[in-house]
């Protein structure tokens, strides 16, 4: 998975100078739909500054995965936009390792004016700077994490590995290995619910990246926010006795095809976030879940004093808030993004 996804000359993400986000693209995302996902986070993270933080004279808002920068910019296009005095404290930071990734950001940003203003760092910091504060964020990152599959075989766990395979006409396919009895992936079997009332052959997935990568983005502040956004469930539903082929699953031109061993390098896989295991791992980073929500929830209550100011400008507002106001509903609408998507928000300090 992670050579399909990632690799530098033939990987879905390194192909075609990074894929096209939108309808005439790959996949289609909350930043894809318009300004309208920045604009609201912009009123969420200014309510975290004053209400949580004192409106510190620096607010650091680093964000991963920002692929071409879309969402930094509408999020800071936002703030100028209504004046918010927010604006004069923020830095904006955009975290990516990855050469190749950081090019292509580079150049998006310095094709587009708004792109001012937004700072690109390859590196994580050894330790959270004193008497630093901020929000972190990410948008449908973690559900492109590698992950090991397993499946329930005669009241064993084994791992579903990949193996060549030529001789049928395709380049790969499943096998089944045991599992190494002290190993990572053990201890997550381990932990697996209600393993006996699970269907023979009952085929689930684990992420044994989310740990060091949760223990580095808690390294950006000493006092700060965590926002993941991203499609998931917690332990219970993930590992439901009907989900039993699990959620690794890939799309290519808006149609999704189960099968991750069709034209590989060519798809986005993907598999939902075990918000139960994120949870796990932000503790022992030392962060407490404050909430988890689903989109609708969540941008309806960063909404709210946009709303108000909506209502009380009368005609003329709503007239020149239209366009958001359809962005808006498409965002929160539950048939559309407002249930498929959940923001866990991790707080310290």
């Amino acid at each position: 998975m992670r050579r399909c996804l990632y690799d530098s000359e033939f990987g879905y993400y390194a192909t075609d100078g990074g894929r096209e986000i939108g309808r005439g693209g790959d996949f289609f995302t909350s930043v894809s739909v318009g300004e309208g996902f920045g604009f609201l986070l912009g009123w969420a993270a200014e309510h975290r500054w004053r209400e949580w933080f004192g409106e510190p004279d620096e607010f650091r808002v680093v964000e991963q995965g920002a692929h071409d920068g879309r969402l930094a910019r509408d999020f800071l296009n936002g703030l100028r936009e209504r004046r918010s005095p927010l604006a004069e404290t923020v830095r904006y930071l955009v975290f990516e390792p990855d050469a190749g990734r950081r090019r292509i950001l580079e150049a998006a940003l310095k094709e587009d004016e708004d792109g001012e203003g937004v700072e690109i760092v390859a590196e994580l910091p050894n330790e959270a700077e004193s008497g630093s504060v901020g929000l972190f964020l990410c948008n449908e990152l973690l559900d492109a994490f590698p992950v090991h599959r397993l499946r329930r075989e005669n009241g064993a766990w084994w791992e579903w590995r990949v193996r060549r395979n030529p001789e049928e006409g395709r380049p790969f396919a499943w096998v089944a290995t045991p599992l190494e009895p002290a190993g990572a992936l053990a201890a997550a079997a381990e932990a697996i619910p209600r393993p006996e009332c699970l269907p023979e052959n009952y085929t689930t997935e684990v992420c044994l990246e989310i740990d060091p990568w949760m223990a580095g983005a808690a390294r950006w502040f000493e006092r700060g926010a965590w926002w993941v956004i991203d499609y998931g469930r917690e332990a219970d539903d993930y590992f439901s006795p009907e989900r039993s082929d699990g959620t690794l699953r890939g799309y290519r031109d808006h149609r999704r095809c189960d099968d991750p061993f069709k034209t590989p390098g060519e798809i986005d896989l993907t598999a939902d976030v075990n918000f139960t295991d994120l949870d796990r791992v932000a503790a022992s980073a030392g962060l407490e879940r404050f909430g988890l929500s689903d989109q609708h929830h969540f941008l309806i209550k960063a909404a709210e004093p946009w709303l108000r100011e909506i209502e009380s400008g009368g005609a003329a507002a709503l007239e020149s808030n239209r366009k958001r106001l359809r962005q808006f509903q498409t965002l929160t609408h539950p048939g559309l993004m407002g249930r498929a998507f959940k923001v866990a928000e991790y707080r310290r300090g």
